[in-house]
């Protein structure tokens, strides 16, 4: 009877580290991007970073969106040129100058080291910095929205403009959007 208890007491023991083991190897951080469009050119209107890494191995996800403001006005001028009345040959030039899909989706692999150095960063975000500048209101700009946890739990934060005195304002969540950034391949000079 003694044994049987020794070996149900290991098992349980074996399962519930595994479980622990697994909750800190299955992780993900969540990066978004929305340009609220009200003065922008023809810059990225959404960003979608995904990053998960699941024990040894990292993954991020790229979804963007090119189509700014200039991509929207060419597209609405397109549309009413083509609803015109027309011939055959008219469309057809139309049809070449139809503006071009900026929409793009990428995998690419991460390293450990990479995913770490980001998780860190974002650990090492000081949540009382953004909350000093809640009241900040902005007409015009983007956010920037990180997520990071596992299944269990996350934490979020989002930041309107966070490289607008970003030094002051959070300078931990303007470097983990740069490393972020860096990671998915986007140079962040042109967007934060």
């Amino acid at each position: 009877m003694k044994l049987v208890l020794k070996i149900i007491f290991f098992l349980f023991v074996v399962f519930a580290t595994q479980d622990i083991l697994a909750q800190r190897a299955n992780q993900k951080i969540i990066f978004n991007y929305e340009d609220s469009g009200y003065f922008s050119g023809p810059g990225y209107s959404s960003i979608e970073i995904v990053m998960e890494r699941t024990g040894r191995y990292c993954e991020i996800s790229v979804f963007t969106d090119g189509r700014g403001q200039y991509y929207r006005a060419e597209t609405e001028k397109w549309r009413r040129t083509l609803a015109a009345t027309q011939t055959k040959e008219d469309s057809l030039k139309l049809m070449k100058n139809a503006p071009k899909d900026l929409i793009t989706r990428n995998t690419y692999e991460l390293t450990v080291e990479e995913f770490e150095n980001i998780e860190k960063t974002i650990a090492s975000i000081d949540s009382s910095k953004i909350y000093e500048h809640i009241g900040m209101a902005f007409s015009d700009g983007y956010s920037c929205e990180i997520e990071y946890g596992n299944s269990f739990n996350s934490i979020k934060y989002k930041v309107h403009s966070p490289g607008f005195k970003g030094k002051n304002r959070s300078p931990n969540f303007s470097k983990a959007c740069r490393l972020i950034l860096e990671a998915a391949y986007i140079k962040p000079r042109k967007i934060l």
